[in-house]
């Protein structure tokens, strides 16, 4: 993969602006290569372990109030949650509630997160920074 989610999207929005003749424009920085010489990976697959066999998938919208409500209700065992972390929490306890009966105790359950790593990175690299820049996080919660 040449670039993440983030970096298409600046992109497009750079194209869309450049299109529109908008005067300041945030062009893409490709100084990727310099951070992270490319390396043979010739033969490295890529496994998370998820069953590819009958996924659904749904998609949920949720109000900005409603957010707001989740933070609070967490923030009782996280400080200052995300609306990340809210959201997550929230989901994965409604998917174990649903799920209770069948749980395998041979099984693990996992949540998978794709994380930005500009802003993480040391020192933050700028959003304009144009590459694959992320990472997919597993986490096991108990």
């Amino acid at each position: 993969m040449v670039a993440d989610g983030f970096s298409y999207l600046q992109f497009v929005n750079s194209w869309a602006a450049t299109a529109r003749g908008d005067g300041d424009i945030v062009r893409p920085q490709f100084g990727l290569a310099a951070l992270f010489p490319p390396i043979n990976v010739a033969g490295f697959k890529t496994r998370t372990g998820m069953v590819k066999e009958n996924i659904e998938t749904r998609r949920f919208v949720f109000s900005n109030s409603s957010i707001a409500a989740l933070r609070a209700k967490y923030s009782d065992s996280v400080n200052h949650p995300t609306r990340v972390e809210a959201l997550s929490a929230f989901l994965w306890t409604r998917y174990m509630a649903v799920i209770k009966d069948d749980v395998n105790p041979n099984s693990i359950y996992t949540v998978l997160h794709a994380v930005n790593l500009r802003p993480r990175a040391e020192p933050p690299l700028p959003d304009h920074f144009f590459g694959n820049i992320s990472r997919i996080v597993m986490s096991v919660p108990s």
